[in-house]
């Protein structure tokens, strides 16, 4: 697949894919077992909490009339 690619940035991260897959499917291979268990968290095993920013609405200089 990668060779048909005309990019070679696009080549080089086929390859790299490639060899990702063929790592996890020889895991496998070698760990049967390695299907049952959970996956490990992301962030090495760190859990990050979410965070969310929330805008308040600022008045205009017009509506602050006294």
């Amino acid at each position: 697949m990668a060779c048909t690619l005309s990019n070679a940035e696009a080549r080089v991260s086929a390859l790299q894919m490639a060899q990702v897959w063929q790592r996890l499917a020889d895991e496998q291979e070698r760990n049967p077992g390695l299907a049952e268990s959970p996956p490990p968290p992301p962030g090495g095993g760190q859990i990050q909490p979410i965070v969310q920013q929330q805008q308040q609405v600022q008045p205009k200089d017009d509506d602050t009339k006294e």
